[in-house]
């Protein structure tokens, strides 16, 4: 007979899964490619602004990127969902040939030891399925399992890395071929964006799917499967990029 895992061990379940907080993007098919257990070159190189191309910077405060991550398995009830959020972004951003959109690019950082998990108002704003509280302890936890060699190893990739060229616009639909970093996995997606010029500046925003599987890790789970977390979650952002 299965025992019903302890409060520690549903909490373990739940965390372990965080990494998948990687940002980022997209549902369709993938190309994704171990590299060598070290930080990819791409991470810490820059990405040069082509010349006479107008170019941006985010504008954080008026930004956001959140990841909801859901539980799954017969005894789901047991565990919790979790909001994380993205901190102290960069971004730098440049418009396609002649002003346009079609061809313009984007290259943003995401600092792992910045991401905020379960803050109140997060969850308050993530909707009913994320009302239950979640502890400063349980927070505190599952930031530093998140962070830990075995899930996302912050000390050795500091970053997730996404960089995108927008290659088709109709209206404020916009799709984007990205190359996504997560750790050692370089994963290449099309993403589907709504893009908005607003005075003194361009927002950005989407609400994608992200599966763990994608980038050759396998869901958290206990007893079976019995506890587990999902392996998909949902990456919502809303980005405003300010010109320089």
């Amino acid at each position: 007979m299965l025992r019903q895992p302890g409060p520690s061990a549903i909490g373990g379940a739940v965390r372990a899964g965080l990494w998948l907080c990687a940002l980022c993007l997209a549902a369709c098919a993938p190309r994704a490619t171990r590299e060598a257990a070290t930080q990819p070159a791409e991470i810490g190189a820059e990405w040069s602004v082509p010349s006479e191309r107008a170019s941006w910077t985010l504008d954080e405060s008026a930004s956001e990127l959140r990841v909801l991550v859901y539980r799954s398995g017969a005894l789901a009830r047991l565990g919790h969902n979790h909001v994380l959020r993205a901190r102290e972004l960069e971004a730098r951003a440049w418009e396609g040939p002649d002003g346009t959109l079609v061809g313009a690019g984007m290259d943003l950082r995401i600092p792992v030891a910045q991401f905020l998990v379960d803050d109140p108002v997060d969850r308050a704003a993530a909707g009913p399925e994320f009302a239950a509280p979640v502890s400063d302890e349980a927070r505190s936890g599952t930031l530093a399992n998140l962070l830990r060699v075995e899930v996302l190893d912050a000390a050795a990739f500091p970053d997730l890395r996404v960089r995108a060229t927008v290659v088709s616009v109709s209206g404020t639909a916009a799709v984007a071929s990205a190359r996504v970093t997560i750790r050692a996995v370089t994963r290449e997606i099309e993403l589907p964006l709504t893009l908005n010029r607003e005075a003194g500046g361009l927002v950005a925003s989407a609400n994608v799917a992200l599966r763990q599987s994608d980038f050759d890790l396998v869901p958290f789970s206990v007893g079976g499967g019995a506890i587990a977390v999902a392996d998909e979650v949902q990456v919502q952002f809303k980005l405003r990029l300010t010109p320089n």
